[in-house]
């Protein structure tokens, strides 16, 4: 959702957008979406991380976003992910029109942590290299996190003119602390008088959430008053069954997939929220938890605290062990401590991570490569 509130955020300042992608996915009524023809009836992901089939549907996309380009001529290609960087360099090849580079996190990074491939070895290090070149192809580069900018410098060798640091935000239309939706509550069959840790996000491994289902026992062996809930897709049998064959499926509500227009008010069920993801990549949850006026469980690491500052629990390292103790210490905490946090964390974001702050800072970045 990240690219198309950008691009509505963009919309309300008087920009004109459009967004060439793949053939799957759903139309938003409110921003032009062109899409390649339907040349893999058979490719039906729409989950995180990389396939093999998308190198293949990469052709088609340099070819409808050069189509676009040459009949529309916009003033700028802005370039998502890797694979939108290296469309938007060959697009901008053939028509002259400057691209920025939306870099999300590390290409090579990437496939690792969806295990695609093992660190290491000949096909590492060949991917290593490209992405390196492919870094050094446009002429400005935007980092969601001073963290990522720092290893481009650091890590790529990019010079640090070349790049800026825009945070990602949230929609606080959408986005607020609501009133407990009682209806939810009986839907889903969420019990009543706990203290109730919410995640809302991916249910992949990568996302931390089988460190979550695994701490979860030494959670409730010490405060059976503690109650998870976890909204989101896919694999929700696997971490159902995962749950009860650790003795704790009783102490956690599944939800399966929402409607990200509902997302807020699922959010605003819980009392503290948790993210716990794997890699030290750019992490939008964070924004969208702060905005409904919960106080974050969340690794230790910079980019977290970057977001989060002091409202906030950080557990210091990636077992079972260090999750549960945070998750107890949170729960622990008085309720009008918790609401501080929350409160403080929502005026964080109302000043610092809105999605028209991010337009705004975007327009700067245009401004530049449009002279």
């Amino acid at each position: 959702m990240q690219i198309y509130e950008q691009a509505r955020a963009l919309q309300k300042r008087g920009h004109d957008i459009r967004i060439t992608t793949y053939n799957i996915g759903r139309n938003m009524p409110d921003v032009a979406t062109i899409r390649i023809p339907n040349v893999a009836p058979w490719y039906k992901k729409l989950t995180a991380g990389p396939s093999l089939t998308k190198f293949y549907l990469d052709f088609f996309l340099i070819f409808t976003t050069w189509k676009e380009a040459k009949k529309w001529k916009p003033d700028i290609l802005h370039g998502h992910l890797h694979e939108g960087c290296l469309i938007g360099w060959i697009v901008s090849l053939f028509t002259g029109v400057p691209f920025i580079f939306d870099l999300q996190g590390s290409f090579t990074g990437e496939i690792v942590a969806h295990k695609f491939i093992k660190k290491g070895g000949i096909i590492y290090n060949f991917l290593f290299i490209f992405e390196k070149w492919l870094n050094k192809r446009p002429p400005f580069i935007m980092t969601h996190s001073t963290s990522r900018k720092k290893e481009l410098i650091e890590i790529f060798g990019l010079a640090e003119k070349k790049i800026t640091t825009i945070f990602d935000g949230t929609n606080l239309t959408l986005f607020h602390p609501y009133l407990k939706n009682q209806d939810l509550i009986k839907k889903y069959g969420v019990p009543q008088n706990k203290i109730f840790i919410v995640y809302l996000g991916r249910f992949e491994q990568y996302q931390g959430v089988d460190l979550l289902i695994q701490s979860i026992p030494l959670v409730v062996k010490n405060n059976p008053d503690i109650h998870f809930l976890m909204f989101g897709y896919p694999n929700v049998e696997k971490y159902r069954n995962m749950a009860n064959e650790l003795g704790v499926g009783d102490f956690i509500t599944f939800s399966g997939k929402i409607d990200y227009e509902k997302a807020g008010e699922y959010i605003s069920l819980g009392d503290i929220a948790i993210t716990l993801k794997l890699d030290v990549e750019d992490n939008g949850k964070l924004y969208n938890y702060m905005a409904c006026g919960l106080p974050i469980i969340a690794l230790d690491n910079f980019v977290n605290r970057e977001v989060v500052g002091e409202y906030g629990f950080y557990v210091p390292e990636s077992t079972p062990e260090a999750v549960s103790s945070i998750i107890l210490k949170a729960a622990s905490t008085p309720k009008e401590v918790l609401q501080k946090m929350g409160e403080g964390g929502r005026r964080r974001i109302e000043e610092n991570f809105t999605w028209d702050k991010c337009a705004e800072r975007m327009e700067k970045v245009y401004e530049l490569l449009a002279i």
